[in-house]
């Protein structure tokens, strides 16, 4: 998201999974804050603390833990879910149910970016039957592209 703030070091712990591990996808953790508590500075509450981060394709289909602000992958594996059908609108989590079925995925316990939370945010909260339509769709959309990986 544009209004998120990047930490100094994010690029570099990034870049460092990658280099030094055989890596294909990094997901690291992030503050959750109001504009009121990144000017005082007294953001504390994480993605992770309030939703664990979770390995496997069950647990993602249910919690995802993929947000794609937090992630970064290998360029080589953008032709194996691009373009992204039009069956889904969660890519994020389609990328991190391919990862967590096929690739090999590191997660960095540490905060790298602060979240910015407010009323304007671009994700919405869905109703529970909009919910279940969508991981539908979207275990639907991963079968299909897990099946036309090569």
């Amino acid at each position: 998201d544009q209004d998120d703030i990047w930490l100094p070091d994010k690029l570099s712990m990034i870049r460092g999974i990658f280099e030094e591990n055989d890596v294909d996808l990094v997901l690291h953790d992030m503050y959750l804050a109001s504009n009121e508590e990144i000017a005082n500075q007294s953001f504390a509450k994480t993605s992770f603390s309030i939703r664990r981060r979770w390995h496997g394709v069950i647990n993602n289909l249910i919690y995802n833990s993929y947000y794609g602000c937090c992630m970064a992958f290998s360029a080589k594996l953008i032709g194996q879910f691009c373009p992204f059908p039009d069956s889904t609108t969660m890519y994020d989590q389609l990328i991190g149910l391919l990862g967590e079925s096929r690739w090999k995925v590191e997660f960095i316990d540490k905060p790298l970016i602060i979240h910015r939370i407010h009323g304007d945010n671009m994700s919405q909260k869905d109703t529970l039957i909009g919910q279940i339509i969508s991981r539908y769709q979207l275990l639907r959309t991963f079968r299909k592209t897990i099946q036309n990986i090569k």
